[in-house]
């Protein structure tokens, strides 16, 4: 089959990166799209319509290729709280047009990925341990 090629070695070794400037301006602007303040995001309040924001933003964050953990931390959050707002707001998105419509008009755009530099770097070579000469 032979070595794979650079595309599938990029592709691979590549991870969108999102800065903590991203991350505040996609809080802003669900928080904006809603009409909440970020404290009430980040608050312990359970009225639905503050845990469906949060909601969106933790899918928003996964889908970007953010971690569950800092997802967590974002929102105040366990990244088990994290996970499970991923998989509610899959399941709002699937049944309720309205939160979808939201959803997607928040949406922010990927980042372009940054490849990693040192898939490219040359390997060093390898020296024979016989062609080693020891003296005394």
């Amino acid at each position: 089959m032979g070595a794979p090629s650079i595309e599938r070695k990029v592709a691979k070794n590549t991870r969108a990166i999102l800065t903590a400037q991203d991350e505040e301006r996609l809080i802003d602007g669900v928080c904006a799209e809603l009409g909440i303040r970020r404290d009430q995001l980040t608050s312990h309040d359970r009225r639905q319509y503050f845990v469906q924001a949060r909601t969106m933003v933790a899918l928003h964050l996964h889908n970007l290729g953010v971690s569950y953990p800092r997802i967590g931390k974002i929102l105040k959050r366990d990244h088990t709280t994290a996970m499970h707002a991923v998989e509610s707001a899959k399941k709002h998105a699937r049944d309720n047009p309205e939160y979808r419509a939201v959803l997607e008009k928040t949406a922010p755009t990927k980042p372009r990925p940054i490849v990693r530099e040192d898939i490219f770097l040359p390997r060093p070579e390898r020296r024979d341990p016989q062609s080693l000469v020891f003296t005394s």
